[in-house]
């Protein structure tokens, strides 16, 4: 199981939000970069970057910076946030980014999706952001009347096959994530997931750890490690 450090970007600032409210906002460095090299030197395997300000837009904001962490890590990183164009996914692309998260534009435009991973196979990950039981877009400021399960199916039947997993209703509030919501939604759908939203304890990534077998590939930590609740080495060890 993957630990992968999320680097959520807004103002060319290091922060989190709250649930994705941007009136919740902690600031956590000026430096995106620093921040970025310094989870390389943990060991981290991969980087989960997201350009909230591009998600609430619907156009990335932050292209030239997420290029240059890019351009000095020797590491993977995937790159979320308002990409909603397929310009936004060449050039991402061509700067380095190993994967694109998507959201919103999967969500309101299947067909086009089919095209982007006809045309990007494997360089694109659909972020499933769950708020009551419905999927969320626009920033996760709308939600929509999706059902998740009916929509992994339908990207199940164009070959996809993992997903990022987001508990917006957790995200940012260390609160613990609902483990048994996620052993019941890959029961359901048979898919392979990297977890997001509301870790924020060992025991969450104990928990987590012990349904791999069901089909947790990975989580993605925020503020727990912003704030200290453990070492991104401590994590590792448990996912190991």
């Amino acid at each position: 199981m993957l630990v992968i450090p999320a680097i959520d970007i807004k103002e060319s600032k290091v922060v989190r939000l709250e649930k994705g409210e941007f009136d919740k906002v902690s600031l956590y460095s000026d430096n995106p970069l620093e921040v970025a090299l310094f989870w390389e030197r943990e060991g981290a395997e991969i980087l989960h970057i997201v350009d909230l300000e591009g998600a609430l837009l619907g156009i990335p904001r932050n292209l030239d910076l997420i290029k240059e962490i890019v351009k000095n890590l020797k590491i993977p990183v995937q790159v979320g946030g308002g990409i909603r164009r397929k310009e936004d996914i060449v050039q991402l692309l061509e700067a380095g980014v190993k994967r694109i998260v998507m959201g919103t534009r999967a969500c309101e435009d299947i067909d086009w999706l089919k095209t982007v991973i006809e045309d990007c196979p494997a360089k694109i990950i659909v972020s499933l952001d769950i708020k009551d039981g419905f999927l969320a877009t626009e920033g996760w400021t709308k939600k929509t009347v999706i059902k998740p399960e009916d929509f992994v199916r339908d990207l199940t039947n164009l070959g996809m096959d993992t997903f990022i997993l987001t508990d917006i209703k957790r995200d940012g509030t260390l609160k613990g994530i609902r483990i048994d919501y996620i052993s019941e939604f890959l029961s359901r759908t048979n898919i392979k997931v990297i977890v997001a939203g509301g870790v924020g304890s060992l025991e969450d990534l104990q928990a987590l750890r012990a349904i791999s077998d069901k089909g947790v590939i990975g989580v993605i930590i925020g503020k727990a490690l912003y704030e200290k609740k453990f070492t991104f080495k401590e994590a590792r060890k448990i996912a190991e």
